[in-house]
């Protein structure tokens, strides 16, 4: 039997490549309002970032990122919209690579 992957081709920008696509202390702009996907591990608030290449890319937002994001622009989230965030890029105590945005 041959599995394929389902992708899901759609309104939204393709996820960002955090191990390809950002670097540490890159400024992103937030272009888009939050908007909440429904994943195998549960509901998760998604926005889309402008990269400093100009490209559009979906951003998960991780615990972290929201904390730093409500801090600077505060709880309501069409306010975010065209905010800019620096993008601090490290690795996890798993190895894996963790953006976090931070003002």
């Amino acid at each position: 039997m041959i599995l394929k992957k389902k992708i899901v081709a759609g309104k939204y920008a393709p996820t960002l490549n955090k191990d390809t696509e950002i670097t540490s202390g890159d400024i992103v702009q937030i272009v888009s309002d939050v908007r909440v996907a429904t994943t195998k591990f549960g509901d998760k608030q998604v926005f889309e970032i402008k990269l400093p290449n100009e490209e559009i890319r979906s951003f998960w937002l991780n615990a972290k990122s929201l904390e730093n994001i409500i801090d600077k622009y505060g709880e309501d989230t069409t306010q975010w919209i065209n905010k800019p965030m620096k993008a601090l890029v490290g690795l996890t105590p798993k190895g894996m690579t963790m953006v976090i945005l931070k003002g």
